[in-house]
């Protein structure tokens, strides 16, 4: 009976953050993969635009790994 009431008190709160958390790092290593993507793109497709894909691929991960330090602190 002890065990029932113990699974009763679990806190909603917490398991959202849980699966909120590891869907963001996800997320964060989705950010990477798109990263080592556009290196390599540009590695064999040299543009002039090639510099800004960079930098905008470089400024998604910053913000994903934003994100996730907000939350982790956060919550």
């Amino acid at each position: 009976m002890q065990d029932l009431s113990a699974l009763l008190n679990i806190d909603p709160w917490l398991i959202f953050k849980g699966f909120l958390l590891i869907f963001v790092l996800g997320y964060l290593i989705f950010a990477l993969v798109v990263v080592r993507q556009v290196q390599l793109t540009t590695l064999v497709l040299k543009t002039t635009l090639s510099p800004w894909i960079k930098a905008l691929a470089i400024a998604h991960l910053i913000f994903a790994i934003i994100v996730f330090f907000w939350i982790l602190v956060l919550s």
